[in-house]
């Protein structure tokens, strides 16, 4: 490479990675039968499991004349990353079934794990559920409500600290040319401890006119204490983030399903599915100081971790010098539709996807702005006195540090996939193959196809920090969700 095109005078690179990972477990199940159709299942396990990773990467680059070996070369640069983790923990757990009428399950897990701050401690998790079958008891006499099941469980769950952040790793660097180690700007915890998470669900299934409609319904509160944050630290510490079991979060959500065939007789069938959910956060409790993540400053419009807020809030500055919400990720429900169609040979199915509120930060609509090449950049909607187009609106809001003309409802209604399929008749398939092919079956999907909402950039689903939850919505120049067409074949040998 020429270095007066950026090059480094020939480069050569050499690197590897060496991985073990181990896995050893052992469980036992007993099943006992009373003479009185009761059923006991016992259950019982040990895990443990050990990771361990060594990547060394070495690049040379000003390599002398026309060498390629690593050590001929002006300036070398070698990288090192290890990670070791053992994980081990056991369970027991007891169902008991009476009749199939009533259900019940208790259980225990206890894990522990390298990365918690002592690595010799045990972290319990309890669980229990109870489930009735109404419609198997003598008094049930539903003709219209087939089945009825309530149910309500509870369980506990335990999320591993990520490897790091039980020490503050040290990094090489040269001090006055000389060989040396310094600190990074994150700060470990070395008591760090796991997430521990809390769900209580309760709900129904419940099946109608001979199960032809089946209902589910779920409600649960899940709470997660001991959150693992990398908060902001304080400066004159010489670290900027730190590590630590600073919070706790709660969720609260509620989730409606129904299947139904409305039409099963004939050569003409169709079913349909709906699905209904809607989930709200809060920070209940937060030991460090609100901070922000996943934005570009409260200039623009970012998230924040705050105290007695929801999780996904997003805040921005007012131009007054004070930081305000201004909106939030979180939908205020999502819906979907899927129908199932047939007809002797042929099958058609589509799927909607329908996402009312929660709000994105769009930067993309700003950064055409500066160009002057915004879709609405000549219009007047967005000043209240009407005197400066929204382009110009916007870019003075910039100017002002006014984070409000960047958020913005990120509703939608998606046709997410429709597909069209035939399947050949036996009796075709068999004079063509001879019975050497039992099934054909093709077909057409389409995905994407269909489109429907008011935001103001090509797609309201972004994500410019991938798939963290708790900053998703941030868009900045992104490629639109694509439309695909897909063709395809099933044969069955």
């Amino acid at each position: 490479m020429d270095p007066a095109n950026g090059g480094l005078n020939g480069v050569s690179a050499l690197g590897n990675t060496k991985t073990r990972n181990n896995n050893y477990s052992a469980f036992l199940v007993h099943t006992y039968f009373t003479d009185d159709n009761i059923t006991f299942t016992s259950q019982g396990g040990i895990t443990r499991e050990s990771f361990s990773i060594n990547t060394v990467n070495n690049v040379a680059s000003d390599l002398i004349g026309s060498e390629s070996n690593l050590d001929q070369a002006g300036n070398i640069n070698v990288n090192q990353f290890r990670r070791d983790q053992d994980d081990s923990g056991f369970f027991i757990q007891e169902e008991v079934n009476y009749q199939d009428k009533l259900i019940g399950t208790i259980g225990v897990r206890a894990d522990k794990s390298s990365n918690f701050g002592d690595a010799n401690t045990l972290f319990y998790y309890p669980k229990a559920s109870l489930a009735m079958n109404l419609h198997n008891f003598d008094f049930w006499k539903g003709d219209f409500l087939t089945n009825f099941k309530p149910r309500i469980a509870y369980g506990e769950a335990g999320n591993f600290a990520p490897f790091g952040a039980l020490f503050t790793t040290l990094v090489g660097n040269s001090i006055g040319g000389l060989p040396g180690i310094g600190v990074p700007g994150t700060l470990g915890d070395a008591t760090i401890n796991p997430e521990r998470q809390k769900e209580l669900e309760f709900g129904f299934d419940a099946g109608l006119l001979d199960n032809r409609i089946r209902l589910q319904a779920s409600y649960y509160i899940k709470e997660v204490d001991d959150l693992i944050l990398q908060a902001q630290n304080e400066p004159s510490s010489g670290f900027t983030n730190r590590f630590s079991n600073a919070g706790s979060l709660r969720n609260e959500g509620l989730e409606l399903t129904m299947d139904a065939d409305v039409l099963r007789e004939g050569d003409f069938k169709w079913s349909t599915n709906v699905i209904f959910f809607r989930n709200r956060s809060e920070v209940t409790r937060l030991d460090v100081d609100p901070f922000d993540l996943g934005g570009f400053g409260t200039g623009l419009g970012t998230f924040r971790i705050q105290e007695g807020q929801s999780a996904t809030q997003i805040v921005g500055n007012n131009g007054e010098g004070s930081i305000i919400k201004l909106g939030d990720a979180e939908p205020d429900f999502q819906m979907t539709f899927t129908n199932n169609f047939s007809y002797k040979n042929f099958d058609l199915s589509f799927l909607w996807h329908w996402k009312e509120g929660g709000d994105n930060i769009n930067l993309t609509t700003l950064l055409t702005d500066l160009g002057q090449t915004s879709n609405d950049y000549d219009d007047f909607s967005l000043d209240p006195s009407g005197e400066l187009s929204n382009g110009d609106f916007r870019i003075n809001s910039l100017v002002n540090g006014i984070a409000a003309p960047f958020v913005e409802d990120a509703s939608y209604l998606r046709l997410r996939e429709i597909a069209l399929s035939y399947t050949v008749p036996d009796k075709v398939v068999q004079s063509l193959f001879k019975g050497y092919v039992s099934n054909i079956k093709m077909g057409l999907t389409g995905l994407n196809l269909v489109n429907f909402f008011d935001y103001n950039s090509y797609d309201p689903e972004v994500s410019n920090f991938g798939s963290n939850g708790l900053s998703t919505g941030v868009e900045v120049t992104p490629y639109p969700t694509s439309k695909q067409y897909l063709f395809r074949i099933k044969m069955d040998f």
